[in-house]
């Protein structure tokens, strides 16, 4: 089975190309060394594939989403490229100051 789901921030507006949307993906993880903690940020290229007009107009810098889809590889001579194919992408909004957080639209493709 091939499945991954992130949650994380978008690090710049999505873009639209031909028929499908990418957009790069920044997740977080503590890690500790030695006695302090310390953040860690991956980063994550995503292809929606057949994105809808919502998702068009609110994947832009800093919102959080949570993506579900597969991982793809790309080989050159160089370097592998690892890509995630999304066919779920979730919006997460704040509901109030309480930090609850509200998915609010969900793109199934």
């Amino acid at each position: 089975m091939n499945l991954v789901i992130l949650m994380g921030n978008l690090g710049k507006n999505a873009e639209m190309r031909k028929d499908f949307l990418t957009f790069s993906l920044a997740t977080t993880k503590n890690i500790k060394k030695g006695e302090e903690w310390t953040k860690v940020t991956d980063w994550h290229s995503v292809t929606v594939t057949k994105p809808n007009d919502f998702l068009k107009n609110e994947l832009l810098k800093g919102a959080k989403v949570v993506v579900e889809g597969s991982l793809t590889y790309n080989k050159t001579e160089a370097r592998t490229y690892t890509n995630i194919i999304a066919n779920k992408v979730h919006i997460v909004k704040k509901v109030n100051e309480q930090e609850k957080e509200l998915i609010v639209k969900v793109n199934d493709t």
